[in-house]
């Protein structure tokens, strides 16, 4: 079973999915693919970031675009998208699914500190 998080991405409003495989490998790739030929997925492109050992997939689905990264870490996200119901949809794919279990989170731990907040929780510590 992989492991997966519907959150914001951090100091943002805007939604992504964070994917947490214990190995990215071609296996695990095949199985999200395969879920998310439910919203039609068509790869547009594959890059190659050799200067960060990460892979970047341009998508187009019924629900708009996306983009799928992974890294040498195997952290995998699914961000950027046109319209926030495309990483809702695949949420909803992801989570009607026995491949992959949600884990819930605290949106407000994504948020960034204001800046001297730091400063003042020393203070008054």
């Amino acid at each position: 079973m992989y492991r997966y998080r519907h959150r914001p991405a951090y100091g943002s409003d805007k939604l992504l999915i964070e994917l947490l495989p214990k190995n990215a490998d071609k296996a695990f790739m095949d199985a999200l693919l395969r879920h998310l030929k439910e919203i039609e997925l068509k790869i547009e492109s594959v890059q190659d970031l050799w200067m960060n050992d990460e892979v970047m997939l341009k998508c187009e689905s019924k629900e708009g675009k996306f983009l799928i990264s992974k890294d040498v870490w195997d952290l995998v996200f699914i961000m950027d998208a046109e319209s926030p119901n495309v990483i809702n949809e695949i949420d909803k794919i992801l989570n009607g699914s026995d491949l992959f279990q949600k884990e819930h989170v605290d949106f407000s731990d994504y948020k960034l500190q204001k800046e001297g907040s730091i400063q003042s929780e020393l203070d008054n510590a």
